[in-house]
């Protein structure tokens, strides 16, 4: 049983300084997400009557976060500069061995500076450097040694981050073809230090820092409205992820099936897990009847190359391609609004790599993705 409570808080100050707009800001927030997890034998299939393991955590991310957006060029230039301290708090507890509990802090000040230049009232080219912090993930924090819960050794990832990038829309609500576009390409560069990255023991998943990784890559995303209703989107990501430098310890397999332990580099390897390219084409209809009812459809198409497995990029995936599709309806009566669709994913039943075990120490890297499903799903919302 998991849960998650939040709370945020902001206050804005928007003034001239000279001629000159000037938005300041300051907040809060704070995020607290406990869960309790029981452990049951498994009896062929069922669940047996003895709980063996009870455990309660505890995450916790406590941030606050200034910023300040002037405007240089009226009109034209503005410049912004972020700063923000996080502390996120992991706390576990064997509750039918209170004994055995565990705790981790993690915590950073992260400033960013960006810039935004507008060639045209609807054009715009950015760019931005900033500092990162990430804590691990809740499944992350698994220890190899049985004395800890969490593991001792294991750190946040850092890194700066770079991006460069051009917006714009085009708008010509007179005509009946190409009425409005959107667009937007963005390319990054992000120097990673203490990556996390997974190794296996004995048929488990750890986690450890083990690595330092340089980031490449360009984002391409459009909208276009074809005719009134009818919209084309494209979102286009190219990805080289590389190891700058990575020695790290390896549990394998031998030919005899036993387990030994080496050292290796993979300092100049490809990141695996992590497509080269990934396409991502829709579209959507919308079609009103009367004043209350909007019938829509969508067809998505969603293409992914092939990724590496291991560190070592020892094997590789291979690409695949899913077609999936919807219908719906969209209701409104009044403050009431009903949204009820149903569709099918993976129309094609294509077979296909949907999920790799990084670094698998007995080869079982693949996973299959799921194969043709139908849904259909009901939102009733209220307003007051």
């Amino acid at each position: 049983n998991r849960y998650g409570l939040g709370l945020t808080m902001r206050y804005v100050n928007k003034a001239m300084i000279g001629t000159r707009h000037n938005e300041f800001s300051v907040g809060a927030d704070l995020f607290a997400q406990p869960a309790r997890t029981e452990y049951y034998d498994n009896i062929d299939g069922e669940k047996g009557d003895q709980i063996k393991q009870l455990e309660s955590e505890n995450i916790t991310n406590k941030g606050l976060y200034i910023s300040n957006n002037f405007e240089i060029l009226k009109e034209k230039m503005f410049v912004l500069l972020t700063a923000r301290y996080d502390n996120v708090y992991y706390t576990q507890t064997e509750e039918t061995l209170p004994a055995r509990t565990d705790n981790k802090p993690y915590s950073a000040i992260t400033p960013k500076l960006a810039l935004n230049y507008k060639l045209t009232p609807n054009v715009a080219i950015y760019t931005s450097y900033g500092l990162s912090f990430d804590a691990p993930a809740a499944n992350e924090m698994g220890s190899a040694d049985p004395e800890y819960l969490f593991n001792p050794d294991l750190k946040p990832q850092k890194s700066g981050n770079f991006e460069v990038g051009i917006k714009g829309n085009n708008f010509r609500w007179d005509k009946d073809f190409f009425r409005r576009l959107t667009y937007e390409a963005t390319f990054f560069n992000i120097r990673l230090k203490e990556e996390i990255v997974p190794y296996e023991v004995l048929g488990e998943v750890y986690y450890r820092n083990a690595a330092k990784t340089n980031r490449l890559g360009l984002e391409l995303g459009a909208q276009l409205e074809i005719v009134r209703n009818l919209n084309f989107g494209v979102t286009y990501t190219w990805s080289h992820f590389k190891y700058l430098d990575y020695e790290a310890e390896t549990i394998e397999l031998d030919t005899a099936g036993n387990f030994i332990t080496t050292y290796r580099d993979f300092s100049g390897n490809i990141v695996p897990s992590v497509p080269v390219n990934n396409l991502f084409l829709s579209l959507t209809y919308a079609h009103p009847i009367g004043k209350h009812v909007n019938l829509f459809a969508k067809a998505s198409y969603q293409g992914i190359s092939g990724m590496y497995v291991d560190d070592a990029n020892s094997d590789k995936t291979a690409a695949y391609n899913l077609l999936n599709g919807l219908v719906g309806l969209d209701l409104r009566f009044g403050k009431f609004n009903v949204i009820a669709s149903g569709g099918v994913n993976n129309i094609f039943d294509e077979v296909y790599v949907g999920f790799t075990n990084t670094n698998s120490a007995n080869k079982r890297f693949y996973e299959a993705g799921a194969p043709t499903d139908y849904f259909f799903t009901v939102n009733v919302g209220y307003t007051f």
